[in-house]
Protein backbone atom coordinates (compact mmCIF):
# COMPACT_ATOMS: atom_id res chain seq x y z
CA UNK A 1 0.00 0.00 0.00
CA UNK A 2 1.27 3.45 -0.91
CA UNK A 3 -0.17 6.72 0.31
CA UNK A 4 0.16 9.79 -1.90
CA UNK A 5 -0.55 13.31 -0.64
CA UNK A 6 -1.75 15.65 -3.39
CA UNK A 7 -2.65 19.32 -3.57
CA UNK A 8 -4.86 21.22 -5.98
CA UNK A 9 -5.49 24.89 -6.60
CA UNK A 10 -8.24 26.07 -8.91
CA UNK A 11 -6.81 29.58 -9.24
CA UNK A 12 -8.43 31.11 -6.16
CA UNK A 13 -6.99 31.38 -2.66
CA UNK A 14 -7.81 27.76 -1.74
CA UNK A 15 -5.31 24.92 -1.78
CA UNK A 16 -7.10 21.61 -1.33
CA UNK A 17 -5.19 18.57 -0.05
CA UNK A 18 -6.12 14.93 -0.55
CA UNK A 19 -4.72 11.53 0.42
CA UNK A 20 -4.82 8.80 -2.20
CA UNK A 21 -4.34 5.21 -1.07
CA UNK A 22 -3.05 3.07 -3.91
CA UNK A 23 -1.75 -0.44 -4.44
CA UNK A 24 0.75 -1.56 -7.05
CA UNK A 25 -0.84 -4.51 -8.85
CA UNK A 26 0.90 -6.73 -11.43
CA UNK A 27 -1.04 -8.31 -14.25
CA UNK A 28 -0.21 -10.28 -17.39
CA UNK A 29 -1.01 -8.94 -20.84
CA UNK A 30 -0.38 -10.11 -24.37
CA UNK A 31 1.22 -7.49 -26.58
CA UNK A 32 2.28 -8.21 -30.17
CA UNK A 33 1.66 -11.90 -29.49
CA UNK A 34 4.01 -11.97 -26.50
CA UNK A 35 3.05 -12.23 -22.86
CA UNK A 36 4.47 -9.66 -20.50
CA UNK A 37 3.82 -8.37 -17.01
CA UNK A 38 2.75 -4.81 -16.32
CA UNK A 39 2.29 -2.86 -13.12
CA UNK A 40 -0.65 -0.56 -12.46
CA UNK A 41 -1.78 1.61 -9.57
CA UNK A 42 -5.18 0.63 -8.19
CA UNK A 43 -7.10 3.11 -6.04
CA UNK A 44 -7.84 1.72 -2.56
CA UNK A 45 -9.29 4.87 -0.96
CA UNK A 46 -9.13 8.63 -0.50
CA UNK A 47 -9.42 11.13 2.32
CA UNK A 48 -9.86 14.89 2.00
CA UNK A 49 -7.41 16.96 4.04
CA UNK A 50 -9.15 20.27 3.47
CA UNK A 51 -8.04 23.75 2.48
CA UNK A 52 -4.94 24.92 4.38
CA UNK A 53 -5.72 22.70 7.37
CA UNK A 54 -2.84 21.71 9.65
CA UNK A 55 -2.47 17.98 9.10
CA UNK A 56 -0.10 15.27 10.29
CA UNK A 57 -0.20 11.73 8.97
CA UNK A 58 1.24 8.63 10.64
CA UNK A 59 1.40 5.20 9.03
CA UNK A 60 1.88 2.01 11.05
CA UNK A 61 1.34 -1.26 9.21
CA UNK A 62 -2.16 -1.14 7.74
CA UNK A 63 -3.31 1.78 9.90
CA UNK A 64 -3.27 5.45 8.87
CA UNK A 65 -3.75 8.07 11.59
CA UNK A 66 -4.68 11.58 10.46
CA UNK A 67 -4.58 14.46 12.93
CA UNK A 68 -6.08 17.66 11.61
CA UNK A 69 -6.85 21.20 12.74
CA UNK A 70 -9.34 22.88 10.41
CA UNK A 71 -8.35 26.26 8.98
CA UNK A 72 -10.97 28.86 9.93
CA UNK A 73 -9.63 31.97 8.23
CA UNK A 74 -9.20 34.99 10.50
CA UNK A 75 -10.32 32.90 13.49
CA UNK A 76 -7.24 30.69 13.16
CA UNK A 77 -7.41 26.92 13.54
CA UNK A 78 -10.03 24.76 15.22
CA UNK A 79 -9.45 21.93 17.69
CA UNK A 80 -7.46 18.88 16.68
CA UNK A 81 -9.51 15.95 15.38
CA UNK A 82 -8.07 12.46 14.92
CA UNK A 83 -9.19 10.00 12.26
CA UNK A 84 -7.90 6.43 12.17
CA UNK A 85 -8.33 4.38 9.01
CA UNK A 86 -7.44 0.77 8.48
CA UNK A 87 -6.39 0.05 4.92
CA UNK A 88 -7.31 -3.40 3.62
Amino acid sequence: MQIIRTGESGGGSGFFMELLWVRLVSSSVIEDGKARTRDALTMAGTDSLGDRDQVTIAIAGDTVTIKRREFRGARGYGPEKTTVRRVQ
